[in-house]
């Protein structure tokens, strides 16, 4: 949660914004969105961090969303 919060902050982005993923060709994308009133949400220290619609939030039900540090670097994964 931590590192969503820090990418949507570094980014610039308005409280409006979250962090939402979606479908891409090689499987899933996050990218900062406007959360709908229909989406399914996360907060953190109570502020929206991460959106997804109804349709990716029962594919990813079973699956986790974790931080991978390697070389420096950090990235999320889908587990």
């Amino acid at each position: 949660r931590e590192l969503l919060v820090s990418q949507i902050i570094e980014a610039d982005a308005t409280a409006e914004l979250v962090a939402r993923i979606t479908h891409a060709p090689n499987g899933y994308s996050i990218h900062l969105d406007k959360a709908a009133p229909d989406d399914n949400t996360f907060t953190h220290n109570g502020r929206v961090i991460l959106a997804l619609d109804a349709a990716i939030a029962q594919e990813l039900a079973n699956r986790t969303l974790d931080v991978q540090e390697s070389d420096g670097s950090t990235a999320l994964e889908l587990r």
